[in-house]
């Protein structure tokens, strides 16, 4: 209790997750589980920062407050669409209580991680090509990776940092689809490169449904 032990000097909400019998697609699926998912996943987390900032409001305390959402909120998500929502709304819960709980001398911010490694492949090489494939920096997060961040949001080294959501992912939300493993465009159809084996830039043609080539243009002028 506070008054045995003092007020918080801060908070990490890690709290939610999806169950496996609640990934599907949002048709069929959306109020079956909305209940169940928003409540574990954005009401777990308002009851608990309501409950830790009134306490160290009250005592006068300041501190800071993080939160952990998901890289899902920021991006599509196919097959689980409500606990992305709900992540979403931790997010902005986070970045509107930055404002209020701001001159009362609390910082709040939130951790948005995307794949996280929490136990031992099964088929360990075809997760390894599959990382290599769209996360650029080849691996998952490690939940070790998190626990630093979360010391980071709570300590002085961010006290100018309020309302922000660090995304811990490796790179994977800046990586667009139609790179390769190797970061190349990929033409339409095919896989095909966008760029010769000379290095000349390509661009898809409407002619023959081709590609043809462009040697001025950049590299970023030849996604289809």
């Amino acid at each position: 209790s506070c008054e045995r032990f003092g007020p918080p000097a801060g908070l990490v909400a890690l709290i939610g997750g999806v169950e496996a019998d609640e990934f599907g697609p949002f048709l069929g699926h959306a109020t079956r589980t909305y209940d169940d998912l928003v409540s574990r996943n954005l009401r777990s987390t308002v009851v608990t920062v309501e409950a830790v900032a009134g306490a160290m409001v009250a005592a006068g305390a300041t501190g800071s407050l993080v939160a952990i959402s998901a890289a899902t909120a920021i991006a599509a998500a196919p097959y689980h669409a409500l606990y992305a929502a709900a992540k979403a709304g931790v997010m902005s819960l986070a970045r509107t209580l930055a404002l209020e709980l701001g001159p009362l001398g609390l910082r709040v911010n939130t951790i948005a991680p995307g794949a996280v490694e929490t136990r031992p492949a099964v088929d360990a090489e075809a997760i390894a090509r599959l990382e290599r494939a769209v996360i650029p920096l080849g691996r998952r997060v490690q939940p070790d990776e998190i626990a630093a961040a979360a010391l980071f949001l709570l300590s002085d080294l961010s006290s100018a940092i309020t309302g922000q959501t660090l995304v811990l992912d490796g790179g994977a939300l800046a990586k667009p689809g139609f790179l390769d493993e190797d970061d190349v465009p990929l033409a339409e159809g095919g896989g095909q490169h966008l760029l010769e084996d000379g290095g000349a830039p390509l661009r898809v043609g409407e002619r023959d449904g081709g590609v043809e080539p462009r040697p001025e243009a950049s590299g970023r002028d030849v996604l289809p």
